[in-house]
């Protein structure tokens, strides 16, 4: 009796197990269609911020981070930093206005050893959706993939 138990419970955990992966991330058909969706609304913009008076300083042009698109390639200014911990540490560039965009995995050593510095560079977007467990979406990340350093 006790091993039939033990067998029920083994095999509940085995299809809870299996389950899990598709509530958690949902599908990867309806994350693609999502961002189809959203590519047709929105339209990129490019803002321009004006340089401070007296500094002579050249005119930063960034894109605006709520209307980039996927594969849009854009010019950024920021501070590199590392962000999270040694087990999922990730590189983003901080904007002007604070606003993150990740660097890709293999893109690393692009910036390797310019950590807490500004840079300027080019890079293509990539969304990657958020989304809770419970179905909740948050913001898309932005993640810089296609880097080249601007000096």
């Amino acid at each position: 009796m006790m091993r039939r138990g033990a067998l029920g419970i083994a095999i509940l955990c085995a299809m809870i197990a299996a389950g899990l992966p598709a509530f958690a991330f949902g599908s990867r058909e309806s994350d693609r269609k999502e961002i189809e969706r959203k590519e047709n609304e929105s339209a990129s913009s490019v803002e321009t911020t004006a340089p401070a008076p007296g500094t002579g300083a050249p005119a930063q042009v960034g894109p605006d981070w709520n209307a980039v698109r996927e594969g849009d390639r854009v010019e950024l200014a920021g501070k590199i930093r590392l962000v999270g911990s040694e087990a999922a540490s990730n590189l983003v560039l901080t904007d002007a206005a604070g606003k993150d965009w990740y660097v890709d995995g293999p893109e690393r050593g692009v910036l390797a050893g310019k950590e807490q510095r500004d840079v300027r560079l080019s890079a293509v977007v990539r969304l990657d959706m958020v989304k809770f467990a419970n179905g909740k979406r948050l913001e898309d990340k932005r993640v810089l993939t296609g880097i080249r350093v601007l000096e």
